[in-house]
């Protein structure tokens, strides 16, 4: 896979992890979501923007050493 690609993916990853953190501090006021299962969105939504964050870093410091 071609680094431009993987950049693009961890971006989409890290959008959909800011997505769902905002998704799921709204949810508030649209319906109902039991505490447990809103803490683990965040979990999940927190993880997935650091996680995909620092890939995307990676990959664009190993593509200038290139």
């Amino acid at each position: 896979m071609k680094r431009q690609t993987i950049v693009k993916l961890a971006s989409a990853v890290a959008i959909t992890g800011v997505l769902l953190v905002i998704g799921t501090l709204l949810s508030r006021l649209i319906f109902h979501i039991e505490t447990s299962e809103k803490n683990t969105l965040l979990i999940i939504g927190f993880t997935m923007m650091l996680l995909g964050t620092l890939w995307k870093v990676v990959m664009e410091m190993n593509s200038r050493e290139d």
